[in-house]
């Protein structure tokens, strides 16, 4: 087996484990830091709790404050017509490395994710992606 198939075979193994520093699997497919996305997706359902005001006054000002991405854009998801959107919300952010934001989320991850807690009860979606660039 090749080291990028049992890559993908320990993030699928780690997915369904609780949220922590463990889960953030990172691919260096070029062999050299390269800038990485953070997407993290609050997907729609019916019951869930999210507190929009609380998301954005309070949580993305303590993930920017402890993770310094380079850049944390916050979509809140908008209905079309009747049809509510599929997520609250979607988080951007941008890093440096994939290094430096394993080391801060390894330092803050469990305060993050009390704070999550406070404004909603979703099981996030991430997606953690080497940025590239096409002219």
């Amino acid at each position: 087996m090749d080291a990028l198939t049992r890559g993908v075979k320990d993030v699928q193994a780690k997915m369904s484990a609780p949220l922590s520093a463990s889960r953030y699997i990172f691919f260096d497919l070029k062999g050299k830091n390269t800038m990485i996305r953070v997407l993290v997706l609050y997907p729609r359902g019916e019951n869930n709790r999210f507190d929009q005001a609380y998301y954005l006054n309070k949580h993305l000002p303590l993930v920017t404050e402890k993770l310094s991405p380079l850049s944390l854009e916050a979509d809140i998801g908008v209905p079309r017509g009747d049809t509510p959107s599929p997520y609250f919300a979607v988080t951007h952010m941008i890093f440096d490395s994939k290094e430096k934001l394993s080391q801060k989320y390894a330092k803050y991850g469990k305060e993050l994710n009390e704070d999550k807690n406070r404004f909603t009860d979703i099981d996030l979606i991430f997606q953690i992606s080497e940025i590239t660039k096409f002219k």
